[in-house]
């Protein structure tokens, strides 16, 4: 009996020594898996984190990316630039729109079929570049106000004079061409309407800088002339004055041009135009068109 006695109790201890490594590893495995979860758990935080963070600047550089694209449809330019007064010269077209504007056409396409040739057109003898560019100016703002008067005859009448103009001087065999075919449309009936702008090509056959200004000053006279007659005082304005007064300097034009344009910037400047003021701008215009 004692022998079995002594045999359990070896048995017991082996059990118990068991029993302890099994909670020591058990306790280890356990404790193993506590820090491989906290490991994972600060890491997951830190990741959580640095995600966030991505998302964050990626917004902010998405945000920051769409503010800085050019909207469509608007001016992109700095605000100097935007804000800057930079005087851009009507086009003939341009000019008739605003004449036609308020005005009582009947009375302009008659100034513009009455007025003598001699006295308005002037340049009797050679056609000269410059002649030729001041005159087409003249001409172009007479069609495009007469196209919107629905004005056949008269208008034709003026596209002729172009055409043979820049046949005389050589210039733009594709715009002679074009402007041909106009004309051959406008006899053939077509609605004058339709035509608004055909003088928009012109600009583009004057070679040098100074025969482009010509057209512009020629544009700008008979558009004046026109204005003083309707009692527009929208058209004449001091910067298109300026414009004018700087591109004539150093230029060999009659004395008659810069008198003229003394008259109107004294009318001008005076800011309120009466009836007598309008007459006066006439007669100054008429000066400038007329011996230039």
């Amino acid at each position: 009996m004692f022998t079995d006695s002594n045999e359990l109790l070896e048995v017991e201890e082996k059990l118990a020594k068991k029993s302890k490594v099994t909670l020591v590893a058990s306790a280890i495995a356990v404790a193993a898996v506590l820090v491989i979860a906290v490991t994972i758990s600060l890491q997951g935080n830190k990741q959580l984190k640095t995600d966030v963070a991505v998302v964050k600047e990626s917004t902010v550089l998405q945000v920051t990316t769409q503010a800085s694209l050019p909207t469509i449809g608007k001016e992109t330019h700095p605000p100097s630039v935007a804000k800057s007064e930079v005087y851009v010269p009507p086009s003939a077209s341009d000019s008739a729109s605003l004449l036609a504007r308020d005005s009582n056409m009947r009375q302009l396409e008659e100034s513009i079929s009455s007025s003598s040739s001699a006295v308005v057109y002037g340049f009797s003898g050679d056609t000269t570049p410059d002649k030729v560019s001041f005159r087409l100016g003249v001409h172009a703002t007479d069609l495009e106000l007469l196209l919107r008067g629905n004005d056949r005859d008269g208008a034709t009448a003026q596209l002729k004079q172009m055409v043979e103009l820049l046949r005389q001087a050589d210039k733009g065999r594709g715009e002679v061409k074009r402007l041909t075919e106009v004309l051959g449309r406008m006899e053939a009936g077509e609605a004058l309407q339709g035509f608004a702008g055909c003088t928009a090509g012109l600009e583009s056959v004057i070679a040098t800088a100074a025969d482009c200004f010509l057209y512009r000053f020629g544009v700008w006279a008979e558009g004046g002339r026109l204005a003083a007659i309707a009692g527009n005082s929208d058209y004449v304005t001091a910067q298109s004055l300026r414009y004018v007064k700087e591109g004539v300097k150093g230029m060999q034009l009659p004395t008659g041009v810069g008198n003229a344009l003394g008259e109107i910037e004294a009318v001008v400047g005076r800011g309120e135009f009466s009836e007598k003021d309008f007459v006066g701008m006439r007669r100054a215009f008429e000066d400038v068109v007329g011996v230039f």
